[in-house]
């Protein structure tokens, strides 16, 4: 059995795509899914992307037929979205803080020393400093971003607020980062 919910406006996410002019709202719709009469559903796209779209049709093809996957890759995109990096601002139990790894990242950055020494010293700090780190594919903020974007990492002060298990406001080997309540608090479209 399988349960749609229709919780976001189709409209605005797929932006114009021909596929939302008819959803499960429709009773004809609901009956080809219902009966998984698939071949109706494909046969009546391809009748309308015909009909309507006939050149992008036909430059599509030709694409297809001199494989250019890049530029099929974007035709076929339904969503666009980004990922967005987060930087935690906060400590695990006898660990550098992600405060003290960035400012010691940045140190590194500016010293002049030899380029591998240099690279070989900034990917040591970037492996610590990876446990802070969260990257979220979203496709959008919602509204206005209010976390600064530094080295780019959205910060996240306070980030303690977000993870479970803490000890003393500290992060253990046991907390576990409460990805709902941050992405609703910042506002992320997923």
């Amino acid at each position: 059995m399988i349960y749609f919910f229709d919780i976001d406006d189709g409209d605005f996410i797929y932006k114009g795509d021909f596929r939302t002019e008819r959803n499960l709202k429709n009773d004809e719709w609901k009956e080809v899914f219902k009966d998984k009469n698939f071949e109706l559903f494909y046969s009546r796209n391809y009748k309308w992307l015909l009909e309507e779209r006939y050149d992008e049709y036909v430059s599509y093809k030709n694409k297809l037929q001199s494989l250019q996957y890049k530029s099929i890759q974007d035709d076929m995109k339904l969503i666009d979205s980004v990922n967005y990096t987060f930087l935690f601002m906060c400590e695990y139990v006898d660990e550098k803080s992600a405060q003290q790894l960035l400012e010691e990242y940045n140190r590194i950055r500016k010293l002049n020393i030899k380029y591998t020494e240099k690279q070989i010293k900034l990917i040591q700090i970037k492996k610590e400093l990876s446990k802070y780190i969260y990257s979220i594919n979203a496709y959008k903020f919602k509204n206005d971003v209010l976390l600064e974007k530094r080295d780019n990492f959205y910060i996240v002060e306070n980030g303690y607020i977000y993870f479970d298990n803490l000890k003393n406001k500290l992060l253990t080997a046991n907390s576990t980062l409460d990805i709902e309540a941050f992405v609703n608090d910042v506002g992320l479209f997923v």
